[in-house]
């Protein structure tokens, strides 16, 4: 049933409703007698009504009777809207809102109608703020916006407001890499889609239909994961097998200076590298190696065969010595007093000629042969190191430097 609050009526009957006191009647004798007032709120019974109000100078106490006629009016009629869903991998995203009139408009329109959206509920009654056009087009939602919808009769002037949800759902995650490796020995691999959310949907380029599955052969693959919500990714990968070998292999490792080393090995196609108990990585180079010996162990990337390991030594030796007789740098030898202990080095110039071999307790080279003065310029060395049974080769050079 439709209401009218009586005293919403007072400031269209007098100037200054607070100097007067102002009742309401459904006759004119009543209102005479001042018997019978209606109530504030008042249930109109007739689509035209007419009521009397007593006008009262709270001052003098004269009055006045006005009579006022209340028409009543259907409101617009109307379909509530519902929820505009997108998916996106972001929780925002634009829709066009103006899709909505058709579904709230009840057909066939009466009459000509009026359509606003707001933001909020108390702008939609007031009619402020609504939407512009270009934005009704094109709104910029985030994830659980509500839009209000103020539909009004242009005949009747009467309406009436709505509202509906905006969801933004995300696409499924789907954990498959873009290429997975299997191992050489195994003819199989599974494959699993599941993203730990129920009530999805699984399609594969096989056809299969399950959240996993087992392949045998390389090539490439897709599989399509739909969320209950509808929203649906597809994820391209490939599969492929490890080339292996029997053994893993470190087949050289090469000193680029007295602290850095590059190893190089064979026996599959992807390696991951470490030294001594640090981490694994992916580059085969280790630099700033602190002087002594160390572990360096090569892995398969997939655990598709065994690791490698190989002990090597860092040699610490100066760079240049300068045997001129001032008693600094006056000769060469490696620095480490327990490397040298187990050591045999032999020194040659650039020609490959031996010039010196040391021994543990020699004190170091001079810079002659022979008897005489080597010139300035670059020597090379190799120290054959005694560690337990094994034997380690290092090799390296230095300068000569007389001034």
């Amino acid at each position: 049933m439709n209401t009218v609050l009586l005293s919403d009526l007072d400031i269209q009957i007098a100037q200054n409703p607070s100097k007067v006191s102002i009742s309401y009647f459904p006759n004119l004798t009543e209102a005479e007698n001042n018997t019978n007032e209606l109530n504030t709120i008042y249930e109109p019974i007739n689509s035209i009504n007419t009521l009397y109000a007593r006008v009262t100078n709270t001052t003098s106490g004269c009055f006045i009777i006005t009579d006022i006629y209340i028409e009543v009016s259907d409101l617009p009629k109307y379909n509530i809207p519902p929820t505009l869903r997108k998916c996106s991998e972001s929780l925002t995203a634009n829709f066009d809102l103006s899709i909505q009139s058709d579904f709230i408009q009840v057909s066939p329109i009466p009459e000509a109608q009026q359509i606003g959206y707001f933001t909020n509920h108390e702008d939609a009654v007031s009619n402020t703020n609504s939407l512009a056009s270009e934005e009704i087009l094109n709104f910029e939602a985030i994830n659980g916006d509500v839009i209000f919808v103020r539909l009004k009769s242009q005949k009747t002037g009467c309406f009436i407001t709505t509202s509906f949800e905006i969801n933004i759902n995300p696409f499924p995650t789907i954990p498959i890499q873009d290429v997975t490796v299997k191992c050489a020995a195994n003819s199989q691999t599974t494959i699993s889609a599941a993203t730990g959310t129920t009530g999805e949907t699984y399609l594969w380029s096989t056809g299969a239909t399950t959240p996993e599955i087992v392949l045998n052969n390389d090539g490439d693959y897709w599989v399509t994961v739909t969320s209950s919500l509808g929203c649906s990714n597809t994820k391209n990968f490939k599969i492929s097998t490890s080339r292996t070998a029997s053994v893993l292999t470190i087949e050289e490792i090469i000193f680029t200076d007295e602290n850095s080393i590059v190893v190089n090995a064979s026996g599959s196609d992807n390696y991951i590298f470490s030294l001594d108990d640090s981490a694994p990585q992916n580059s085969n180079v280790f630099k700033d190696i602190p002087i002594g010996y160390h572990t360096v162990t090569v892995a398969d990337l997939y655990d598709c065969v065994g690791i490698a390991q190989q002990q090597i030594l860092v040699l610490g030796f100066p760079k240049f010595f300068t045997p001129n007789g001032d008693g600094t740098h006056e000769t060469w030898h490696l620095t480490d007093a327990d490397i040298r202990s187990n050591a045999t080095v032999s020194i040659y110039d650039r020609y490959g000629k031996l010039l010196k071999v040391l021994n543990a307790n020699d004190p170091g080279w001079d810079g002659k042969f022979n008897g005489r003065d080597m010139p300035e310029t670059d020597y090379w060395f190799r120290a054959a190191i005694a560690n337990n049974e094994d034997l380690i080769i290092a090799k390296g050079h230095f300068s000569l430097v007389r001034n």
